[in-house]
């Protein structure tokens, strides 16, 4: 398929011209890419690594008019609904790409990156290197919606025919399903204004929680999902009783009458999703506020604190834990060691010294001092080993 002025136009701008042969749309009207190598292809390879994965497909490509990821291709295995919402809720995990890994992602796993000067969303500029590129995740922060369509032909075209909607972020939101008969939609739906936070409004009601849940996101993401496969799971299962009402109404009373019925049912349950979100946000409001984690259902409050591997990462042994902190800043090779330990006073500094420095400092200290009996070779072997 294509329009009929794509020849015409491709010639009047010189773009292409009969003596070329074939006239690949692609190189003919734009760059490939936006903004980096890898801003789109990344995202098909995702897409394509996940429903085929025999075909063992490469997260690299050749160039911006890469040919090895097909147009079309069948699945390994037929896809639910559900599986149809999980391909766009990728953020590369466990992927070359995978955005909750690295120093990035903070200690709790955050995929989502603030966009910089580099970050531009412009067509890609051949030959030219950019200082750095964060890659673009299939659930990205500044996505606005998404949808899935799903057609059943054994229906009338009004019972049949479903949008599923999920407005902001894909990972984050609840996809909504909207008959194709319904003659409206809720006001939350249909006006929504991004320079005015509002609980109206229905993008703000799943924009706010991902916004919030940056906080922690390893840990909020849980609540998030929870709530998010209730409210989805409900929906399957109201699924087939809603059909098989709205076909009787079609049978007995006109397309008119289902198509009123599903109308009630796509406002009703799309509102009571919104409530139901707005509570959830609000929970983890209070849930997370402080740095803390509180339930205070149960009178309890949690410190979870860091990742063992970001505090050392992050230096938190060298902080204020002795009073001879100028002295402990010369320490070299601390290590964190995920416990206190007694010792006695005014020896606090030598304890730290003698036992909590990493093992490659260890080894070091303790050949020069004569208490490891190596050549200098097994020594290097074995601060090597120690990683």
């Amino acid at each position: 398929m294509y329009s009929a002025s794509l020849f015409p136009a491709a010639e009047k701008n010189g773009w292409w011209n009969k003596s070329m042969g074939n006239l690949d749309w692609l190189k003919t009207v734009s760059n490939g890419e936006y903004s980096h190598p890898y801003y789109s292809l990344a995202r098909v390879w995702s897409l394509e690594h996940r429903i085929a994965p025999s075909l063992n497909l490469s997260p690299y490509v050749t160039d911006t008019y890469s040919k090895e990821y097909p147009f079309s291709l069948a699945p390994d295995k037929k896809l639910s609904t559900a599986d149809a919402f999980n391909l766009f809720r990728d953020h590369y995990e466990g992927t070359v790409w995978d955005l909750t890994t690295g120093p990035a992602a903070g200690p709790f796993g955050d995929p989502y990156r603030w966009r910089g000067p580099f970050d531009d969303h412009g067509p890609i500029t051949f030959g030219e290197v950019k200082p750095g590129a964060w890659p673009r995740a299939v659930s990205e922060m500044f996505c606005g919606y998404s949808y899935i369509n799903q057609g059943r032909s054994w229906l009338p075209d009004s019972i049949g025919g479903i949008t599923w909607f999920g407005f902001a972020q894909p990972a984050e939101t609840v996809y909504i399903p909207f008959y194709a008969g319904i003659t409206s939609v809720p006001f939350q739906w249909s006006d929504n204004d991004r320079s005015t936070f509002s609980r109206d409004y229905a993008w703000w009601t799943f924009n706010y929680a991902t916004n919030w849940a940056t906080l922690n996101y390893r840990a909020m993401i849980v609540d998030i999902k929870d709530r998010q496969q209730a409210i989805e799971q409900r929906q399957f299962a109201d699924q087939p009783v809603v059909e098989a009402n709205a076909k009787r109404l079609y049978d007995s009373q006109g397309d008119a009458a289902a198509r009123a019925y599903l109308t009630g049912y796509s406002s009703a349950n799309a509102e009571r999703n919104l409530g139901d979100w707005w509570k959830l946000s609000d929970h983890m409001v209070v849930k997370y506020s402080n740095m803390m984690v509180s339930d205070f259902a149960n009178g309890t409050t949690a410190l979870p604190g860091y990742p063992d591997t970001w505090l050392q990462e992050n230096r938190y042994q060298y902080g204020p834990r002795i009073y001879e902190a100028k002295e402990l800043q010369t320490v070299v090779g601390l290590a964190y060691v995920n416990r206190t330990v007694d010792t006695t006073p005014g020896n606090e500094l030598n304890l730290i010294k003698e036992t909590q420095r990493t093992d490659r400092i260890q080894l070091l200290i303790g050949y020069i001092e004569g208490r490891i009996p190596v050549t200098l070779k097994d020594l290097t072997h074995r601060i090597m080993k120690t990683g």
